[in-house]
């Protein structure tokens, strides 16, 4: 038989079996049997690159696009992710020098209620503003808040036991899962940490028509944190608007009982400024301190209603 019609056959054969790559126009061929004979007498075509590897002396990159692409072109799996290391919340320095005194919770908005520990007026934040200059409040949850300050993830909480029982488990590495704020019905929740106050004296004197003493309302209006454990409240809107805001879950000898708040009543406005954020409400209750009268205007089932309160 004719040698050179045997070798003719061969040749393309083991060619495709050792491993044959198209790319770009090139044909990459793979040889570590037929040596310098497989040079000799394969052709390239018109315009078609040919690179052949010798068998003697190949470098190990010359058959990178074997290990690359798998034999017959397979590709390879990627890289497994790299692993993003958690940051561990920490209690933020922060609470030495705030109380977190409450917080509304709503599908929208969120507001902490902030007092400085060594007095004065308390703040209001909302989420992404800062405490101080580098403390963004990046979450408001309903008894705590997270804050990020850089790299560093740090927490303040609304009631001492939480924050000690925090500090219990960082010591043994156990970092308890970030409570979540539970939404159902209600668009807004409200809560506080201090105990509902003693009932003052209070006298009605007509229809809806009241005389407080002024020790009373000042002890209890300067006390904000009673005033958000004291009722659960629910902004009530109207075409779009909020219209003032719904108290229920009063506590029994809480100020709003006492001057005649009911459960479901809608507070819409005081002293004839609209109830339209929280922000308003604290700065009216700051200035009726220093007032001998007020007046809420409220809806109590459908019902419009103007309570006035005399202060002596």
């Amino acid at each position: 038989m004719n040698f050179k019609h045997i070798e003719s056959i061969i040749i393309p054969v083991l060619v495709f079996i050792i491993g044959v790559e198209i790319s770009g126009g090139a044909i990459k061929i793979a040889s570590i049997v037929l040596g310098e004979k497989l040079e000799e007498k394969v052709k390239p075509k018109e315009n078609v690159k040919t690179q052949l590897k010798i068998a003697n002396g190949y470098r190990p990159e010359d058959l990178s696009f074997l290990w690359e692409n798998g034999l017959l072109g397979r590709d390879i799996p990627p890289p497994p992710p790299k692993e993003i290391q958690e940051v561990k919340p920490v209690i933020s320095a922060l609470s030495e020098t705030y109380r977190l005194v409450g917080t509304i919770v709503g599908r929208t908005q969120r507001y902490a209620f902030l007092a400085p520990r060594s007095g004065g007026n308390i703040i209001v934040k909302k989420e992404n503003e800062e405490i101080v200059p580098g403390a963004v409040i990046s979450s408001i949850k309903d008894d705590m808040i997270e804050i990020t300050r850089g790299n560093s993830k740090e927490l303040i909480f609304l009631f001492e036991k939480d924050q000690e029982k925090f500090a219990a488990q960082q010591q043994s590495q156990e970092i308890p899962p970030a409570p979540a704020a539970t939404l159902q019905n209600s668009t807004y929740q409200v809560f506080g940490t201090n105990e509902s106050r003693n009932k003052p004296d209070l006298v009605q004197v007509g229809e809806n028509t009241f005389e407080v003493k002024r020790e009373y309302v000042q002890s209890s209006l300067s006390d904000m944190g009673a005033l958000l454990t004291n009722a659960r409240a629910i902004p009530y809107i109207k075409d779009g608007e909020i219209k003032g805001f719904r108290l229920l879950n009063i506590t029994p000898g809480s100020f709003y009982k006492t001057i005649g708040i009911q459960d479901g009543d809608v507070i819409k406005s005081i002293n004839g400024i609209p109830i339209s954020n929280p922000q308003t409400i604290m700065k009216i209750f700051s200035d009726i301190q220093n007032e001998t009268q007020f007046e809420l205007k409220i809806e109590r089932m459908g019902k419009e209603i103007t309570m006035r309160y005399y202060i002596r």
